[in-house]
């Protein structure tokens, strides 16, 4: 059984890549570093979770959230590469909503984060708060979280491949000849 643990974040619909990083970080690089280093340090910095509490604790250098659960849309807005670097080198592991803006969706694979799911449930925001403890059981392919249960719709097959393969160009590297 594959469970992963952690302390969930609950987010609004419409959390755009503006708001995971800003504009002024975006000279950035997510291919060095330091600059990895950086995006995950600002990640969600002026965005708070729907509570109010901020994404990260002051002098942190990790998130206590490794669970994003949001409404729908996470990842809407420009199509700014650098936020699901953020958002994993920050220490989510899990982003859970009903729906993902297509592009942020593609951009996860290269990321890191491992797993984003849709559920079909859209309310989800308002019967979950921030800081409760939630459980990823991969092989039930649910989430749960103060006495929920979140059921997740399966990745297709395209997606986990994509997964496994840690993105569209890590796939093409290995199985095409340029």
């Amino acid at each position: 059984m594959a469970l992963y643990t952690s302390q969930i974040a609950v987010y609004p619909a419409n959390v755009n890549t503006d708001d995971v990083v800003e504009a002024e970080f975006m000279k950035l690089s997510a291919k060095d570093p330091e600059g990895l280093r950086q995006l995950g340090l600002k990640c969600l910095e002026r965005k708070p979770t729907i509570e109010g509490v901020p994404f990260m604790k002051k002098s942190a250098t990790k998130t206590d959230y490794g669970i994003i659960i949001a409404g729908p849309n996470f990842g809407c807005g420009s199509s700014r590469e650098q936020a699901p670097y953020a958002l994993a080198e920050s220490g989510v592991y899990v982003i859970v909503a009903p729906s993902f803006a297509p592009i942020f969706w593609r951009n996860t694979f290269e990321s890191g984060i491992h797993l984003k799911l849709r559920t079909s449930e859209n309310d989800l925001t308002s019967r979950l708060k921030t800081g409760q403890t939630g459980t990823f059981d991969y092989d039930e392919n649910k989430i749960l979280v103060g006495g929920f249960s979140i059921a997740l719709l399966p990745l297709s097959n395209l997606d986990k491949t994509l997964e496994r393969e840690e993105g569209l160009l890590n796939y093409a590297e290995k199985h095409f000849s340029f």
